[in-house]
């Protein structure tokens, strides 16, 4: 069997493969099943290999890593989350044309949680009498789904 050489020690193939499949969902169950475990032996697996020092650290290396090259971090997630989970539509205003804007002191964040905007204009009258009347709806992003512990 080769060796994945990382930093602090060697893990076998199937133990850097268990790493690699844990950072996706942090699922252990399923992360020792993809990576070659007897499906009847996972769960043991899984909760034996994540108390293993050298595999917790090839983890935490492989997270830094993630989050150095995709610049997406915890915390930006949390944030994310939050400003879906805690938007509500006293958030923004409309315009007198039509426009969805945040309204005063709100945080920017807030127009994250938006799902859709729809803007209707109605022209009334004719010649220099015609004006136009906006019917401007939005959606924001289910706030239970960005609640929910996965």
């Amino acid at each position: 069997m080769t060796a994945r050489e990382s930093p602090a020690t060697a893990l076998d193939d199937r133990q850097a493969a268990f790493c690699l499949e844990y950072i996706c969902d942090f699922n252990a169950s399923r992360a020792a099943r993809d990576a070659g475990y007897a499906p009847g032996t996972v769960r043991g697996h899984a909760h034996a290999l994540l108390q293993n020092v050298a595999i917790r650290q090839e983890i935490d290396r492989l997270i830094r890593e993630r989050a150095e090259r995709t610049l997406v971090s915890a915390d930006r997630v949390v944030l994310e989350l939050a400003a879906v989970a805690f938007s509500t539509h006293d958030d923004y205003v409309v315009t007198a044309d039509g426009e969805l804007e945040l309204a005063d002191g709100v945080d920017p964040l807030a127009s994250r949680a938006i799902a859709s905007v729809r803007k209707r204009v109605r022209h009334r009258g004719r010649g220099d009498a015609q004006a136009d009347e906006y019917d401007t709806e939005f959606k924001l992003w289910n706030k239970l789904d960005a609640l929910r512990v996965r």
